[in-house]
């Protein structure tokens, strides 16, 4: 069984988030996640790094065909195409659009990004990441 899905991730090396500003705009997926060294700190749990990150995440599909997951995460994406740009410039972040998938089994994953994916992505600034793990 594989399973697939898509995240947009926020970062920023200079503002700290306030996630409750995110969240009144957008759906956040709540992953706390430190930069390396951060943990070296006796106060890490305070570093500015800890909230320079923030996440939307879609679904997760169960099985190899990701074509639904990824066109249900970009209709949601369009629908909150300005609040995301308003952050983005709030917080002078950097934008990463990621497609993972864990593969477990030896079904080929199907994954596609369309043209208007595409150029969200590309109205955005995002930058984007494909990742396969294979765990057989």
């Amino acid at each position: 069984m594989n399973n697939i899905y898509c995240t947009l991730t926020f970062h920023s090396n200079k503002e700290k988030f306030d996630l409750s500003i995110f969240e009144s705009k957008i759906q956040l997926y709540r992953k706390t996640s430190w930069s390396i060294g951060d943990l070296q700190h006796p106060n890490y749990q305070d570093s500015a790094r800890l909230d320079s990150t923030a996440v939307i995440k879609s679904e997760t599909s169960k099985d190899h065909d990701g074509k639904e997951i990824i066109s249900s995460f970009f209709h949601y994406l369009y629908s909150k195409k300005e609040g995301i740009l308003e952050l983005k410039n709030q917080y002078n972040a950097t934008l990463y659009f990621d497609l993972i998938v864990n593969q477990d089994s030896s079904d080929s994953p199907v994954i596609f990004l369309d043209p208007n994916h595409l150029t969200l992505l590309s109205e955005l600034d995002a930058s984007m990441n494909v990742s396969i793990y294979d765990y057989r």
